[in-house]
């Protein structure tokens, strides 16, 4: 399966600074809806959060992308 990075806006009852704080996960996917699904479902079990579709979708990218912001 290609895998992909995705991009997601915390929700605002689980950020500390809703708007700013966002979650990067690489997951595998047949295509970049259910790679959407899939980082959505991971940020809502890791944030023990019953709704994963709170979490807002900024981006999704084919492969595996790495942050070089040397502030994250």
């Amino acid at each position: 399966m290609p895998r992909y990075t995705v991009i997601l806006l915390l929700p605002d009852d689980v950020a500390d600074n809703y708007g700013q704080d966002t979650v990067c996960l690489h997951v595998v996917g047949n295509d970049p809806e259910q790679a959407i699904a899939e980082a959505k479902d991971q940020s809502a079990t890791i944030d023990d959060h019953e709704d994963p579709d709170a979490y807002f979708v900024i981006a999704c990218f084919p492969g595996h992308l790495d942050d070089l912001n040397p502030e994250t």
